[in-house]
Order: C-alpha cells, then sequence, then structure tokens
C-alpha cells in the first residue's frame, strides 16, 4: 500500500531512497530531495545520492515533503527492470569492461533495464536485461532490455567483485539429468532457411512516463503498438510469487494483455508471450532469489511450469519467456547449482508442453532472455538446453555502461576484450545452437556516462558516473535513442570503426548507440551468420518505430 515516507537502504557505494507514492519527494536531512518515480516492483522508484552528500543511514526514515497528490495505484509485488531495463548483467566483471539484463528503463533494460534492459528492463528504469536487460527510470523503471530488454531505470550495481566460477552441483538422485550427449561444436538439427523474425519487447511501466521531448509524447501503452510491424511481442513483464505462481504485476496487466492479444485480428500472424522475470526481479532483495530457489527442486518447478502454462492459457498467449537474470550470478540472487537447475527446468518446461499437446491442445512457444556477457554464458548449460527452445533471444546490448569506469560501446558489434556481439553469437554457435534458433538483441537506447573532463571525449575516455536523466526514460546513464538525438549536436556524433557503433558528446555528458548506419552492420551480420532474426529492446523506445521498420526491412533481404 502507499505510505507517508521514504526509507533507506545501503548498497555498494550509493545511499538509496525508496518511497511508494509515485512522484512524491522524500527529503534527506534538510536540504536533499530525492524524487520519486513509478517503477516496476517497487512502487517507487530511487534515486541515487552520494554518500557525503547525505548522512542519514540504512533504514532512517526518509520524511515526506507536503503538496504531493499523486495516487498512482499501486502494485504489489516487486517489479522486474528498473523501469527499462534488458537483460544482460550490468554488474562488472574482472577483466572486462562490460557491464545487467534485459533492458532496462529497466528486458526485459539499468539506469533505465530487459531482457540485456534500461530505461526505468526491464530493463532500466528502462532496462534487458545481458544487462539486463538490463533490460529496468527515475519515472518509471533490461526489462528484459534488455530490450531485452530487458529489462531499465534499471540500475546496475557498481561490483568489481570476481565471480566465482559455478561448478555444477548435484540434485538429489531422484532428478532426471539433462542429456550430454551432445556436441558442443555441432547442431545436431540441420540448419533450417526460415524468413527471419522480428521480436519485441513491450514494457508495462511504459504506460507512466510523462513529458514530451520534440513533440513527442513520451507516455507509450498498448494503443500506440503497430502489431503490423513486428512478429512477436513479448509483454514485460510478468512475476512469480514465493509459492512460485505466476501472476500480473502491473494493476492493469489483465487489460493490457488482452489488448494486444486482439492485435491479431490486425496480424493474423502474429504471436504474444509472457515474459517472467527481467532485471528488476532479479535484482530486488525480496524477489531476486526466487527463480533459484523454485529451479533447485523438481517439485517446484513443476508448480511453477504448471502456473506459466495456465498463464498463457488464461489470456491466450501463444508462449512464455523466461528471463532469469542471471543463472549463478551471486550479485542477482543466483547460487553455483543454478546451472544445472536452469538445464532441468528449461527440459521439464518442454516436457509439459508436448504432454499438452498429446492431449490436443495448441503448441505453446518456450523462449529465453538469454545472457551475452562470458562472465554470465559460462554459468549456464547451452549445449544442452537448446533443444528444448523455439528460439534465444541473445541480449546483444548493455555490453558497457556507466557502472565502467571509461566509456565504452554498450553494443559493440566487434572487440578485442572478448564483450561483443560477435563474441557472443559465436559462443552459442560453438555450444551447438542452430543459428535459425538465435535472434539478434538490437538497442533502441543508448548508455550514458558523465566525463571526467568534457574536453576528453573519445571512446575509452575517464568518467566520474552516470550521465543525467532524459526527459522521458528518467533514468541515469540510459536515454532512448530518441532523447539522444534531441541532445546530442549532429556535428558531435562520430563513428567508432571497430566496435562499429556510434557516440555522440554534449559538454560532460557522453552516449554510446546506433544509428541506421551501424544498425546496418548488424543486419549485414545477421544475414551472413543465417540468424533467425531480430530481438529489439523495446517498442516503446523507437520514435515512430523507424528503426525497428529499417532493420525489418534489412533483415528481410537476406
Amino acid at each position: 500500500g502507499l505510505s507517508n515516507g521514504f526509507y533507506c537502504t545501503d548498497n555498494k557505494n550509493y545511499l538509496w531512497c525508496h518511497g511508494t507514492t509515485e512522484g512524491t519527494p522524500g527529503k534527506c536531512l534538510g536540504e536533499t530531495v530525492c524524487k520519486c518515480g513509478r517503477t516496476q516492483y517497487n512502487p517507487c522508484v530511487w534515486s541515487f545520492l552520494d554518500l557525503p552528500d547525505c548522512e542519514k543511514k540504512p533504514g532512517d526514515f526518509f520524511e515526506k515533503l507536503p503538496d504531493s497528490s499523486d495516487t498512482k495505484p499501486d502494485s504489489s509485488e516487486s517489479k522486474h527492470e528498473s523501469s527499462d531495463t534488458k537483460p544482460d548483467s550490468s554488474e562488472i566483471k574482472p577483466d572486462s569492461s562490460e557491464i545487467k539484463p534485459d533492458s532496462s528503463e529497466i528486458k526485459p533494460d539499468s539506469s533505465e533495464i530487459k531482457p540485456d534492459s534500461s530505461e526505468i528492463k526491464p530493463d532500466s528504469s528502462e532496462i534487458k536485461p545481458d544487462s539486463s536487460d538490463c533490460k529496468l527510470d527515475s519515472s518509471e523503471i533490461k526489462p528484459d532490455s534488455s530490450d531485452c530488454k530487458p529489462d531499465s531505470s534499471e540500475v546496475k550495481p557498481d561490483s568489481s567483485e570476481v565471480k566465482p566460477d559455478s561448478s555444477e552441483s548435484k540434485h538429489e538422485s531422484s532428478e532426471v539429468k539433462p542429456d550430454s550427449s551432445e556436441s558442443k561444436h555441432e547442431s545436431s538439427e540441420p540448419e533450417v532457411s526460415v524468413p527471419k523474425k522480428t521480436v519485441a519487447y513491450y514494457t508495462n511501466w511504459a504506460q507512466y512516463r510523462f513529458n514530451s521531448i520534440d513533440g513527442w509524447t513520451c507516455k507509450y501503452t498498448t494503443d500506440n503498438i503497430d502489431p503490423t510491424i513486428v512478429d512477436v511481442i513479448n509483454y514485460a513483464f510478468v512475476v512469480f510469487d514465493s509459492t512460485y505462481t505466476v501472476k500480473e504485476y502491473e494493476w492493469n496487466d489483465d487489460q493490457m494483455i488482452p489488448k494486444i492479444v486482439a492485435m491479431k485480428s490486425r496480424n493474423p500472424n502474429l504471436k504474444v508471450l509472457a515474459s517472467i522475470g527481467g532485471w528488476n526481479f532479479n535484482f530486488y532483495d525480496s524477489t531476486k532469489h526466487l527463480y533459484s530457489q523454485m529451479a533447485e527442486k523438481q517439485a517446484t518447478r513443476a508448480t511453477f511450469i504448471k502456473s506459466a502454462m495456465n498463464f498463457a492459457r488464461k489470456y491466450n498467449l501463444d508462449g512464455i519467456d523466461i528471463d532469469w537474470e542471471y543463472p549463478a550470478n551471486e550479485d542477482q540472487g543466483g547460487r553455483p547449482v543454478d546451472t544445472q537447475s536452469f538445464t532441468l527446468l528449461l527440459k521439464e518446461f518442454r516436457e509439459a508442453i508436448d504432454k499438452e499437446v498429446g492431449n490436443g491442445k495448441s503448441k505453446l512457444l518456450l523462449t529465453i532472455a538469454a545472457p551475452a556477457g562470458p562472465w554470465n554464458i559460462k554459468n549456464i548449460e547451452i549445449s544442452k538446453f537448446y533443444k528444448y527452445l523455439d528460439w534465444i533471444n541473445l541480449m546483444t546490448y548493455d555490453l558497457h555502461g556507466s557502472w565502467d569506469s571509461v566509456t565504452g560501446p554498450h553494443t559493440a558489434l566487434y572487440a578485442t576484450d572478448g564483450i561483443s556481439v560477435d563474441d557472443a553469437v559465436t559462443a552459442y554457435l560453438n555450444a551447438g545452437v542452430p543459428s535459425a534458433k538465435i535472434m539478434l538483441g538490437m538497442a533502441h537506447y543508448g548508455r550514458g556516462w558523465t566525463l571526467k573532463s568534457s574536453s576528453d571525449h573519445e571512446m575509452g575516455s575517464n568518467a566520474t558516473g552516470a550521465s543525467k536523466s532524459g526527459t522521458c526514460t528518467g533514468e541515469n546513464g540510459y536515454l532512448s535513442k530518441y532523447e539522444i538525438d534531441a541532445l546530442i549536436p549532429q556535428e558531435n556524433i562520430k563513428f567508432d570503426s571497430k566496435s562499429k557503433t556510434m557516440y555522440g558528446y554534449k559538454n560532460d555528458q557522453w552516449f554510446s548507440f546506433d544509428t541506421q548506419e551501424t544498425f546496418k552492420y548488424k543486419a549485414d551480420y545477421l544475414c551472413k551468420k543465417k540468424l533467425g532474426g531480430v530481438m529489439f529492446w523495446s517498442l516503446d523506445l523507437d520514435k515512430n518505430y523507424v528503426n525497428t521498420k529499417y532493420i525489418k526491412s534489412l533483415i528481410e533481404e537476406c
């Protein structure tokens, strides 16, 4: 429910102000004000305050200032992404300049999330999730992306901790172990030429945005969706509780989901999936352990799978997208046992789907928002579980962000540090995944930094932290492409030939993003590798769907 104030929690180098009423400011000491906006899981989003500026301690109460009349409906569960987020982990791993899911404003990707997403995945606050998408915003929150994600007003935690290699933990002897006889380098499935899919995440927190930019309204609802430009819409996000029951998160999910499903009248080939989880869901203390706990035992996996399938049937959905950011990632509530648990979850989900088909029901689709960062890829058994999936939404964004001390390409096509689109795709192909099962993640947002010196604005320049928040997404370090376009002078937009991405700057604000020029490189790569299609984090971040339509036209020519 709604409360009358704010509380402090401490996570690493930041003091967070948590609130419960959208738009209500909270007062830290006498002068410092924390603005609170809508998030996906927490009814209010937090804003960051450097510890030296605020003497409040974790757990201290923040007095609510007067003159607030906002009464946004309260969400009973913690959300996925910072409101936009992407799907891949945004945390910094050693020897990596990358990153956190999808993804997210928050997949869903995040200062804003998804799916590696980051407005507030997730985002982010939009996020995706690899984020992270990341994909979770100060005004909302990989998902998911990660576009995705994610996924976000997602905020990726600052981390320099080394993640332990997760050795596969043994399950109870009564559990069925997944088949491990598959080759790691060759797919047992034949490569089939099929039309390229266009998958996109819809973030259910974009409805809470306000303001406008260059005449463009920031708010985005189901009424804004054009179902004719995509083949698949992943609804980001729904969640599950401690009883492993899948349920709606937003107060009006039960209205928005049917509206999207009804869009099949305009596009009979449209598929609609519910994406479960996202960056924020795997980030907040109240929910980040749930995926790991659920997946550990056969009985709880069965409960979750049955509930997810019932949810899909309830809303006449075409399937389920699993956005767990990320198995065995300890900062995200994971444990080493998750490596094998994740494989078993997908195996048993596929078996349950096949059993339904045997009983005469239509076949549900099963997909995942998958990490692109090497530190998360090493914790999953790609070669064992890919055969259980219809396709994989690869969160190839949030590869770098404000969690890094220097600027970097968040959607690098190529890199020398092992953190790029090409490195991620190669890892999945080498694990035996048929190329047609991989949907290449693309981001309709950029990652931003505040430069240490405004005169040093190249790729790899020193930075002091995240960029300022945008007018629409409202998340530090995470701006939609159309926000960046309105901010950066054209003469300050540069092409990085190494990563095949763009970057731009204005004073001490620096951003990494893609344009149609660099999307063309990614589309060519997708075609050359014979990948199955593209995944976007997210629909709401692409003004008039200019880039979505452009990329779709490119891959249709493959």
